[in-house]
């Protein structure tokens, strides 16, 4: 019973193709055939008979064959924009997420490339402050206040030091005198 449903089905889609133009005169039915005739004496697609280029609607439904045929030119032709739109913004996509990924590769290689050159000048001091603890310390002291104090303006004289100690002269144009030295 069933190969004859399919048997039916499959005439009745290839009449039906044939009618709107679609060309499925040669859909092969996979069914049994309803015959005694073996599988493999079985007319093939390939063997099959040509479906008609053209078919000609009777003239009470001519009207309604040609909507048919407008409509299915309009879906063909909505589909192939729909899959162009979805192409482009899927290269888009594409080209973004690897734009995406690359930077985090960069920023990655970076971050890691940074950790591991300051661990590297960790151990280097570690070692020299291992040799020399307070000419180490004394350094580090002195880069430290050096980055802090690099960019401010006043200038301070330590009053241990200088002649006798006496400490500050009441006008030096120190700041002055450093840009002078700058340019």
């Amino acid at each position: 019973r069933n190969s004859s449903l399919r048997s039916t089905l499959a005439h009745r889609r290839t009449t039906l193709g044939l009618v709107l133009g679609l060309g499925l005169g040669s859909v092969a039915c996979d069914a049994p055939p309803s015959s005694g005739a073996k599988p493999s004496e079985q007319a093939t697609p390939a063997e099959a008979p040509p479906a008609q280029a053209k078919a000609d609607p009777p003239p009470e439904v001519r009207e309604a064959f040609l909507d048919v045929q407008a409509a299915e030119l309009e879906r063909k032709t909505k589909e192939n924009r729909a899959l162009g739109v979805v192409n482009q913004k899927l290269a888009v996509a594409r080209g973004e997420a690897a734009q995406l990924y690359e930077d985090a590769l960069a920023y990655s290689a970076r971050v890691v490339n940074e950790a591991e050159g300051e661990a590297a000048r960790f151990n280097s001091v570690y070692q020299a402050y291992e040799l020399a603890p307070d000419v180490t310390r004394k350094r580090l002291y002195l880069e430290t206040m050096e980055q802090i104090m690099g960019d401010v303006e006043k200038v301070i004289i330590d009053s241990s030091t200088g002649a006798g100690g006496q400490g500050v002269v009441p006008y030096l144009p120190l700041n002055e005198l450093r840009r002078g030295g700058d340019k």
